[in-house]
């Protein structure tokens, strides 16, 4: 794919290297001329299995700089330092840095803060939603401002910029807001959770569920968080793959002292079950799916769609 870009004229590529990516040696013998950082989370403990294996791997890209090349890194997560690596031109973006963020005024279709850079502090306005889409803008901006272009005609484009699929996907319904993220660990389900009760609402009814054969520590932590930080939750299915829903729905569900959720096997009835708590001026969190267009029942990949389940249901 890099010698078809090549030959085509492209002069930068950018790629997004997962851990496994790292771990297998899939990107070989690359040497890459910037790297960012943005946050270590737990995710993929069912590949690593602890944290410290995660982190070790993570670190290894930074490891594959071309030398003195650049290192950009969110001094605001917990595991930063492990990620400075002496070899490498490490420039630090956060709350304090190199480019320091500050004075957050967060909307549910945008976002508005100040970036204090070389003595000057820029006002950024962009149409994301969510301090978690601020530090991952930050990134982009840093690597073309580091690749030459001015702050200035970054910020000028920034209204430009668009959701991927499924990712905070927003639907108005009536007075509400219905939305349809890929959120499906703790620290993603906890990011949208704190971050959706900065906007004006009355409740805030959500959707979950886990993955089957998959990384089973993480079940009851999200169904906690979820529980704690909604008004209502329904639990449901998302990809059972080869595991019985019911012993997914255990791990989720044991020893919650709460009495703030039910459990709806089907999605779709999960859905239109969340649909109709709706009121006024309420919040219908969809998580876990997000663009994805199946749901895996053991080695069936049968369609299903949030979205298309949701415009079905208020569409009518």
């Amino acid at each position: 794919m890099i010698d078809i870009s090549i030959k085509n004229g492209c002069k930068a590529i950018v790629m997004e290297v997962s851990s496994q990516a790292i771990y297998y040696k899939r990107i070989g013998k690359l040497k890459f001329d910037i790297a960012c950082f943005t946050n270590l989370t737990e995710e993929h403990l069912d590949f690593h299995r602890t944290m410290d294996n995660y982190l070790e791997t993570k670190k290894q890209l930074f490891n594959k700089l071309r030398n003195k090349k650049i290192s950009i890194i969110n001094s605001d997560d917990k595991y930063y330092k492990s990620f400075i690596n002496k070899k490498n031109n490490n420039i630090l973006y956060g709350l304090n840095g190199e480019y320091k963020i500050n004075n957050f005024k967060l909307f549910i279709n945008k976002s508005i803060f100040n970036l204090e850079y070389n003595n000057k502090v820029y006002e950024i306005n962009i149409p994301l939603a969510n301090t978690y889409n601020i530090y991952n803008y930050m990134n982009g901006l840093i690597i073309c401002n580091k690749l030459g272009f001015k702050i200035e005609d970054i910020i000028s484009l920034s209204n430009n910029i668009k959701y991927p699929k499924g990712r905070f996907e927003i639907i108005k319904y009536k007075s509400n807001y219905i939305i349809i993220d890929y959120a499906h660990t703790p620290d993603g389900v906890l990011n949208i959770l704190t971050n959706i009760m900065n906007f004006k609402h009355n409740k805030i009814i959500t959707i979950i569920g886990c993955g089957g054969n998959r990384d089973k520590t993480k079940r009851n932590k999200m169904g906690y968080i979820t529980c704690k930080y909604s008004n209502s939750v329904i639990f449901t299915n998302d990809n059972p793959r080869y595991e019985d829903e019911k012993d997914i729905m255990n791990d989720i569900t044991n020893n919650l002292k709460f009495n703030n959720y039910k459990v709806i096997y089907d999605r779709k009835e999960a859905i239109k079950k969340g649909i109709s708590l709706l009121n006024k001026n309420d919040i219908l969190l969809i998580l876990g799916k997000g663009h994805e267009e199946y749901q895996i029942i053991k080695d069936k990949k049968i369609y299903f769609s949030d979205y298309e389940t949701v415009i079905s249901l208020t569409r009518k």
